[in-house]
């Protein structure tokens, strides 16, 4: 079933933290995914809009991060990819504003248009990874925010 979990401050990290519980939880299946990105002012000056066309031809993801948190199953890793526009290497754009990413995930993709891609161990400190996702969000963000927004299939298949 697809449903709109809900929308959020966007400074809520507890929020944040409660889903990866849930996503990430050992009782998971597979099949099982959230989207989430953050609520933009389109009325505020400094909103970047989307541009269709050119971001079909271009090599970049969305001016606000969409955030995919897929359940793992029992013998695969949990999995957390942001989709962004910061450009080439989004990992050294994070370390270099001080962003680092807990020590137990994996990296598996790092690529400009199809975004950044880390698997994470079940048993994980789920709190530390919400706060990366935060400030990661933030400091990927091109357009002034309202809160965010999640959504995404809840029970399997």
């Amino acid at each position: 079933m697809v449903s709109d979990a809900g929308r959020f401050p966007d400074t809520d990290d507890g929020t944040l933290r409660r889903l990866l519980e849930r996503f990430w939880a050992p009782e998971q299946t597979s099949g099982e995914w959230c989207n989430l990105e953050f609520e933009v002012d389109e009325d505020h000056p400094a909103y970047v809009p989307d541009s269709p066309l050119f971001g079909f031809l271009a090599a970049r993801g969305p001016a606000s991060p969409l955030v995919t948190i897929i359940a793992g199953e029992e013998d695969k890793p949990n999995q957390l990819g942001i989709q962004h526009r910061a450009g080439t290497k989004v990992r050294r754009t994070l370390v270099d504003a001080g962003i680092l990413s807990p020590s137990d995930g994996r990296l598996v993709q790092d690529h400009p248009r199809r975004g950044l891609v880390v698997e994470v161990p079940h048993d994980t400190d789920r709190e530390a990874w919400a706060r990366w996702l935060l400030l990661a969000m933030h400091e990927l963000n091109r357009s002034p925010v309202t809160g965010w927004v999640v959504w995404g299939r809840l029970g399997g298949g």
